[in-house]
């Protein structure tokens, strides 16, 4: 065997050193054997630092081998990979056993031999290295990284149609890897779990309370995978460092519906996702069914698009889902009862348009929606099939001169040439008739203190105002039923989705973006004093909407329910057994709505999907005394609520005469501030209720017998507004700061928080002194580009607050002074530096340390 010997200087960087060293690369051909030339290179350290692989698109027989020395094996022709295949018929749990450091990059693994026979394996990669203090490992922590590769064709049986199982990696019992990282490669084609660690809970576990250091996934496609995709599970307690886990960019194609499955991580995060044609794989998962399963605080799942997957997206469906599509719960091992976050305003459903997927090519054709939805701006999915430029975004300014009418319907007429209306002249009035909007559009201000002013032309009359046919986002401006000459619009829904599937709607899924806006004025009959209907938003008889979000928004004065969808369970039921996607209501005030402020209803089916509702950090005044009326959803989450002076409504409501009514398993209410509402305080008393609340029961539709939660967080302080009557709900009350969810600012519309006359403002004491020295979880987190920190400290003396990054770099110091005891808040603005893991460090006096992690997302 004859080898090329070279010398390549490769700098290391490490924190606070530099440190060069040679590496010896070794040439080889596919004669030359690439298993001998692994063995030569764990026969004489140094002698073989990289192991090139110079043949384009040569094929290299590779037999059962272990790494025992650091290791790059690398191609040459990213253009024309070499390909590495194992020898016929080989055996064993682990085909390359990583026992020390191993760097693969550029080349193609294939599990079937050149014959055509499967390698009996059970892993590609395995880190096979128990602790044992008679025979240490090699290694304590070997790393592994793959770059720029394909791996595939993995069934341990050797036969695809029958394999159960058969993975890319795998940590064994009571071993442990430092870095795995699998960056620009695809995965195709195993019989069982493409990504996985799952045995860190087990007996016995390692002295690092975890398997793995850190897991990154990032812009890689999994296609044809018969588990779960990328499968990883931490230790029994809680307080153990649970190691970092990145999935971002990825393709998942043709894969188990499950394709991640976390147990006990705190912190990880899944981000900028393609799940396309699920299938139904190997495990049932008991009945929960879900896409993806994470659990503990921090970790969080955003920017996801799904396709052809029950329950998410109808047409075309391959597999029946659970009660959610993304799970989140409490640490199944350690027991902890701290949940991560689904960011579903990030959620979509949108045709990804693959090139060529059932070939291989994912490539997203140019028009496809995926290109700008990422949480940085770019594309969903693995970014190497996005090469095709984005469509640009097209912004026409708008005068209240040129009309919004006019300017709606040319960018109906003209898809692509006014992507953006923006609203130019603050406080100007834009004059609306009936509209739809066929095309995705967005409306914004250009001035957040003096909004531009949406009314309706005086005399219009039709049951939906603003027809929402295709996505829209408003964001910044006030939309007035009341026209110029004071007469009401005649109408019964400010916004309306009309998409029923037999009439061919523009989109199966519009959605519906409400941020930083006033919405108000909507009487049907005309008549403020008589009217009972005139809603902000509804959703047709068979009709279908996408994310419903509404966030920083204040709706005001209308005649029934403010917010509704109650026509899921009515037949004809439509195909995706709901009405709508997701609902986001957050940092909204409701004042002066004569129905219910939020009426939602699923399907009657407690076998399907029902979509995810998230109700937090809201105040409603004058409200109707049912202020949230939920049917048959599960898993609907309702929290920080200000409920106050409420008043009779349009009904009775058969005498069950409640503030909240919810339905079904998963469904929780908390964090609840009632005043002058009896029954929960005499002193004010304005409506008369029945003998409960909040009302938790079984599904009203379905029949089932399952019911949520009513947690022990229900409160009856005074929230002393500044002047309520004239819609300023600022609150005095500082009690009112201490007992909200998760850390949260406050109870109730945040908004008004930010400007309390007393209370938290940025790097201002709260009056009271607390019992301990503590440092709460920053919100909202993640975050982009600000967020906030409370801490506490129980005894006067030095205090530093800092930010550092995953280096251990200092990012900056937030506080460094002395401080009298007390409880502290302050805002970091995170603009200037990338996206990414952040740690925030409090010392004070008596080596007192803690150290919390948080998660810029831009």
């Amino acid at each position: 065997m004859k080898f090329v010997k070279t010398l390549l200087v490769v700098f290391l960087v490490a924190l606070f050193m530099n440190q060069a060293q040679s590496q010896t690369v070794i040439q080889i051909q596919p004669a030359d054997g690439l298993t001998a030339a692994i063995a030569f290179a764990n026969a004489n350290p140094g002698a073989a630092d990289v192991i090139e692989l110079i043949t384009p698109g040569g094929v290299y027989d590779l037999d059962l081998v272990t790494i025992e020395v650091p290791l790059t094996i690398r191609g040459t022709d990213m253009d024309n990979p070499p390909v590495l295949k194992p020898d016929t018929a080989v055996t064993r749990t682990g085909w390359i056993v990583v026992d020390n450091d191993l760097t693969v990059d550029g080349v193609i693994i294939d599990g079937q031999a050149a014959d055509g026979s499967y390698a009996m394996v059970k892993y590609m990669f395995q880190v096979n290295n128990p602790e044992d203090p008679a025979a240490p490992p090699i290694n304590e922590a070997p790393e592994l990284v793959v770059l720029n590769s394909h791996l595939k064709n993995i069934y341990q049986n050797g036969d695809p149609t029958t394999a159960a199982d058969g993975s890319f990696f795998d940590i064994s019992r009571s071993a442990y890897a430092g870095v795995v990282h699998f960056e620009n490669t695809t995965l195709e084609n195993c019989g069982d779990e493409g990504i996985r660690s799952i045995n860190a809970h087990k007996d016995p576990v390692h002295s690092n309370g975890t398997a793995i250091g850190s897991l990154v996934v990032r812009n890689c496609t999994f296609n044809n995978i018969n588990g779960t995709a990328i499968k990883v599970e931490s230790d029994g307690d809680s307080t153990t460092y649970d190691g970092e886990l990145l999935i971002e960019n990825v393709t998942f194609y043709n894969c188990q519906r499950r394709v991640i499955w976390e147990r006990d991580y705190a912190g990880s995060i899944y981000r900028n996702l393609i799940i396309a044609n699920s299938k139904i794989g190997n495990d049932t998962f008991g009945g929960t069914d879900v896409l993806i399963s994470h659990q503990r605080d921090g970790s969080t799942v955003s920017h996801v698009d799904t396709f052809n997957v029950q329950g998410v997206k109808a047409n075309g469906d391959t597999v029946r889902l659970g009660g959610q599509a993304f799970f989140v719960e409490g640490g199944r091992w350690s027991g902890s009862s701290d949940v991560g976050d689904n960011e579903w305003t990030t959620v979509y459903e949108y045709d990804p348009m693959f090139a060529d997927p059932e070939n291989g090519d994912f490539t997203l054709q140019a028009g496809s929606r995926l290109y700008r939805l990422a949480h940085d701006g770019g594309a969903l999915g693995d970014r190497r099939w996005a090469t095709n430029p984005p469509m640009d975004l097209t912004v026409v300014p708008v005068a209240p001169a040129d009309g919004l009418t006019a300017a709606i319907m040319f960018a109906n007429a003209n898809p692509g040439a006014a992507d953006i209306l923006e609203l130019t002249e603050p406080g100007g009035v834009y004059e609306l008739d009936l509209i739809d909007i066929a095309v995705p559009l967005v409306i914004r201000g250009t001035d957040p203190a003096n909004p531009p002013i949406i009314k309706a032309v005086s005399g219009i009359t039709r049951t939906g105002w603003i027809v929402v046919d295709n996505d829209l986002t408003l964001d910044g401006v006030v939309v007035d039923g009341q026209a110029n000459d004071g007469v009401y619009a005649l109408v019964k829904y400010m916004f309306q989705v009309n998409n029923p599937p037999d009439t061919n709607p523009v989109n199966l899924a519009p959605r519906l973006t409400v941020m930083n806006s006033h919405l108000k004025n909507i009487y049907q009959e005309g008549d403020p004093s008589i009217s009972e209907n005139g809603s902000f938003f509804d959703v047709s008889l068979t009709a279908y909407a996408g994310a419903l979000h509404f966030e920083n928004t204040t709706f005001e004065n209308n005649g029934d329910e403010g917010i509704r969808s109650i026509n899921a369970h009515k037949t004809p039921v439509h195909p995706k057994n709901g009405a709508f996607g997701s609902l986001i209501v957050r940092n909204c005030t409701f004042v002066n709505v004569n129905g219910s402020a939020i009426k939602i209803e699923s399907d009657g089916d407690s076998l399907t999907t029902d979509a995810p509702v998230l109700i937090e950090s809201v105040t409603f005044y004058n409200c109707q005394r049912r202020v949230f009326w939920e049917r048959d959803f599960e898993n609907t989450e309702v929290r920080n609520i200000i409920v106050a002076n409420s008043k009779l409504g349009n009904d009775t409501f058969g005498g069950s005469d409640v503030l909240m009514s919810l339905q079904r398993r998963g469904s929780y209410v908390t964090h609840i501030d009632t005043f002058n509402i009896q029954g929960i305080k005499a002193d004010g008393d304005t409506v008369t209720l029945g003998p409960e609340a909040f009302v938790m029961e079984g599904g009203r539709w379905s029949g089932s017998s399952d019911v949520g939660e009513i947690r022990n967080t229900i409160y009856n302080h005074d929230p002393q507004f500044v002047d309520a009557a004239n819609g300023d709900f600022r609150p005095r009350n500082g009690r009112l700061y201490t007992q909200a969810f998760q850390n949260r600012e406050v109870i109730g519309d945040q908004r008004w928080a930010d400007q309390s006359v007393v209370g938290i403002a940025d790097d201002s004491r709260i009056s009271t002194i607390p019992e301990e020295f503590a440092l709460d979880q920053n919100y909202p987190n993640p975050f982009n580009p600000t967020t906030t920190i409370r801490f506490s400290i129980d005894s006067p003396g030095k205090v530093k607050l800092q930010v550092y990054n995953v280096l251990g770099a200092l990012v900056e110091t937030l506080v460094d002074e002395n401080r009298s005891a007390g409880k502290y808040s302050i805002t970091w603005d995170a603009s200037s530096v990338a996206s990414g893991v952040y740690f925030y460090r409090l010392t004070g006096e008596n080596n007192k340390v803690l150290i919390r992690k948080m998660m810029l997302l831009k």
